[in-house]
């Protein structure tokens, strides 16, 4: 949990740090950029949905789905500056999804540490928060040397790897780790 925390901080950080590149460069004018950062952030609202997500499929599947929504709207926003009816887009999507991250990782600690679920999301957010530090870090650094292509695109595919260990085939049993992370399992009918 702590490396996705920490995967999702990174990945995230790309994003809204590098997004000034690309909004900067594909939307001309305030009332653009504003209505960019206005989509992104009530999109979250979007996020808070994830609940029934979780209940209908499991921690895994809604982190899977959602790392890689967030994955697709990342490098779509890199693929296409200048466009800014897909800048608005990607930007709500990102929006969800990020809320819907983190979400997912405040079930995943409480379902981990039930007695203790305010220090696990503590620890969470710590990681969090940590992951966010190296990603703008990196993300300057990156498109310094590249462009912001390239950083959006990296950081897309390690929002799309750390859906990986989710994705694992239908009918498979879950591993030890991802057993663990299941909030609701079917509990068996009492006897008469």
């Amino acid at each position: 949990m702590q490396v996705l925390a920490a995967v999702h901080g990174y990945t995230t950080a790309f994003v809204v740090s590098g997004s000034i590149f690309v909004v900067g460069a594909a939307l001309t004018g305030t009332t653009s950029s504003s209505v960019f950062w206005t989509l992104l952030g009530a999109a979250g609202l979007a996020g808070a949905l994830v609940g029934d997500a979780v209940q209908r499929w499991d921690i895994t599947r809604t982190w899977a789905l959602s790392a890689l929504l967030l994955s697709v709207s990342t490098v779509t926003l890199a693929m296409y500056p200048g466009a800014a009816l897909v800048a608005f887009l990607c930007a709500s999507v990102f929006g969800a999804t990020y809320v819907a991250l983190t979400g997912v990782l405040i079930a995943w600690a409480s379902a981990l540490q039930p007695a203790t679920p305010a220090g696990a999301t503590a620890t969470l957010f710590i990681v969090l928060t940590l992951g966010q530090a190296i990603g703008a870090t990196l993300i300057g650094a990156l498109t310094d040397v590249t462009n912001p292509f390239v950083a959006f695109t990296a950081a897309a595919g390690i929002a799309a790897t750390s859906a990986i260990p989710a994705l694992r085939p239908p009918g498979r049993p879950p591993t030890p780790a991802t057993a663990s992370h299941r909030l609701h399992e079917p509990q068996p009918s009492p006897g008469p």
